[in-house]
């Protein structure tokens, strides 16, 4: 059914509003609970698609090239990262590692996301998992989609054997073979091999240096126990507990409306898929002739007008692009399509050329928002929550990792820790994207409100407004406020031990954050309790980079001793003459009366104050500080 733009991005009603879309959802399991991470992406009443990633113990990150395609036709899709897959809780017990389970969980999301008449698509490994679901709880599915799968694993081990592995060279099929049998796949040389003579022809056709950064995170990212207990050691052919899986004689059963998906240069035969379709009760084949195992990057226009066609045939013709929609979700003449809007930027620096990662959301012409996150070292993740509320407000955003962060090239270098070479990457990120005066703006969280400020007063002539949030102007004035504000309001024998343990250059012990999670943390920082803060933030902090916060910041979490301890701005705030929000909350770790002041310093400045929030108040006085930002942006 066609939805209206302010329908499609309307979270307000979402239980997942605070984190952006994102529910763990809680499974039971019989080695106990776990969590598993789903993500919704928009709001459509009828057609929700879940999405089961292949491997198995592979990620979401597969899927991610749908975000150039799917919110367009509004399609309310949820991405999910199965039990043991890199975004869930990844349990050391290959006894969990069962097909049968695996479809219980499945069922169990479904239930936890509220999902009924729903649309499934599996790939690979996941359309196994697909047939599976379908013969156990189709009276749940609307349609269902098997993509780049057979319905045999014998019957595709003789297709390797028969097809595939002759068609290789000779030499390093033989190579590959004696590895296998030696033990040694984890030799890098393994899958050296793999990559040139296999890979590149039968997995994703193209140079594997090319390949969209969501596949090379997910291979990165991939579990190798949950893969090799259900599929084995070799890339080749199936081994372990799936090697006899069969569900040929079972095809028949399936009752909903089917898409089977083939490419033509698949692992997977494609004769077979096209069977399969004939199999079902209802089914259809969509063969895509450019495409091989990963069809949605090798031959996307095929795949993703094929699934949105068949999508609308099980919706009657009702889903159309909302003439609405359409302006923002618009990716017309842009480079970053295939790749769901990323972007890996060359950043020159004094020790060489490295590559920092960027994803846009949406287009708009008029504006253009640029997320500078904190730390340092910290990553974009922390601005996710942004994604229950700047869609629907039709603004053009990015996240980026900063040189260091996690996403981003991480190079062994202190040297490159420097303010002004971050000011330098920070314009050439803002060239590469090409903002300019027109439509550029800048939003800086913490450390990025430092980088925000440094760059306005080198750059602010390409700026259309600025976002200084949460953070003051000056080091030694946030320094006197930690020591004469925060820290008498903390207890006095847990600040005389973090004191002991800071002097003692024991911050690595588990015993310090400890300390400072309930009686900091919890009160400055984010204020719910840590086991409730949102994934994102959960994220951020697996993923900082330690070398990159204490060389800048210090190891201390009660002010900064790094190479940024004496940055101090306050007596150049009067030549930022852009348009300027200052963000600042009562609960912060910085000094809201001087962030006010900022506001005032500033030549054309507003001050916007979060009552309940802290230093992350995009999610403890979310409301306030998102309806802020939005209104000084569209104002």
């Amino acid at each position: 059914m066609s939805v209206a733009v302010a329908d499609y991005y309307d979270y307000s009603t979402r239980p997942d509003l605070l984190a952006g879309g994102v529910t763990m959802v809680p499974i039971e399991t019989p080695k106990g609970t776990y969590k598993v991470w789903t993500k919704r992406v928009g709001n459509n009443p009828d057609v929700k698609l879940l999405l089961l990633h292949g491997g198995p113990g592979c990620t979401h990150e597969e899927f991610e090239g749908f975000d150039s395609y799917l919110p367009g036709a509004g399609i309310e899709y949820y991405y999910y990262d199965q039990l043991g897959s890199f975004y869930s809780d990844q349990p050391d017990d290959p006894d969990l590692w069962d097909l049968e389970r695996f479809v219980d969980e499945l069922e169990q999301v479904r239930t936890g996301l509220g999902l009924e008449d729903f649309y499934l698509l599996g790939h690979s490994w996941g359309g196994l998992l697909a047939i599976e679901y379908a013969l156990a709880h189709q009276e749940h599915l609307r349609g269902l989609v098997i993509a780049n799968m057979m319905a045999s694993t014998p019957e595709y081990n003789r297709y390797a054997e028969e097809v595939l592995l002759p068609a290789m060279n000779q030499e390093a099929l033989a190579e590959v073979r004696h590895l296998e049998e030696s033990g040694l796949t984890d030799e890098p040389r393994y899958m050296e091999l793999l990559v040139e003579h296999y890979y590149v022809k039968h997995i994703v056709r193209m140079a594997s240096q090319d390949w969209p950064d969501p596949l090379k995170r997910m291979f990165k990212h991939v579990n190798d126990q949950v893969y090799r207990t259900l599929w084995g050691s070799s890339e080749l052919i199936g081994t372990e507990k799936l090697a006899g899986w069969n569900r040929t004689g079972d095809l028949h059963r399936i009752t909903v409306p089917t898409l089977v998906v083939g490419g033509e240069h698949d692992t997977m035969d494609p004769k077979h898929m096209r069977w399969i379709a004939d199999s079902v009760a209802e089914g259809a084949y969509l063969h895509c002739p450019e495409g091989s195992h990963l069809v949605l990057y090798d031959d996307p226009q095929h795949f993703v007008g094929g699934l949105i066609d068949f999508l609308d045939r099980c919706e009657s013709g009702r889903l159309r692009v909302p003439p609405a929609l359409s302006p923002y979700t618009d990716n017309t003449g842009r480079d970053d399509v295939l790749s769901g809007g990323i972007r890996l930027i060359p950043v020159e620096t004094p020790a060489g050329s490295y590559k920092v990662w960027t994803k846009r959301v949406g287009n708009n012409p008029d504006v253009k928002l640029l997320l500078l996150h904190g730390g340092p070292g910290c990553t974009h993740e922390e601005f996710e929550g942004f994604d229950s509320y700047l869609p629907g407000a039709g603004i053009e955003y990015y996240y980026y990792d900063q040189l260091g962060s996690y996403y981003s090239d991480q190079p062994d270098n202190l040297d490159l820790w420097q303010l002004e070479r971050f000011v330098d990457e920070v314009e050439q990120v803002r060239v590469a994207l090409g903002l300019g005066r027109e439509n550029f703006y800048l939003l800086g969280h913490s450390w990025g409100g430092i980088l925000a400020m440094e760059y306005a007063l080198a750059h602010q002539e390409h700026l259309k407004g600025l976002v200084i949030s949460n953070m003051m102007a000056s080091i030694p004035a946030y320094n006197r406020y930690a020591e004469q504000v925060l820290m008498p309001a903390m207890d006095s024998e847990v600040l005389a031990e973090i004191k002991h343990l800071e002097a003692a250059g024991n911050t690595d012990d588990p015993r310090y954050m400890k300390l400072l999670v309930p009686h900091h943390y919890e009160r400055h920082v984010l204020r719910m309790p840590e086991g409730e803060w949102p994934d994102p933030m959960q994220r951020v902090f697996r993923h900082i980079n330690p070398d990159v916060y204490v060389t800048m910041q210090g190891p201390s979490e009660l002010g900064a001793s790094g190479r940024l301890s004496s940055w101090d701005r306050t007596g150049d705030l009067h030549r930022i003459r852009v348009r300027t929000l200052v963000v600042g909350a009562a609960h912060d770790t910085m000094d809201p009366e001087h962030m006010r002041w900022m506001a005032e310093a500033v030549q054309d400045g507003t001050y916007l104050h979060c009552p309940e929030g802290s230093h992350c108040a995009l999610y403890d006085d979310q409301e306030t500080y998102v309806r802020g930002v939005i209104d000084f942006l569209t104002g």
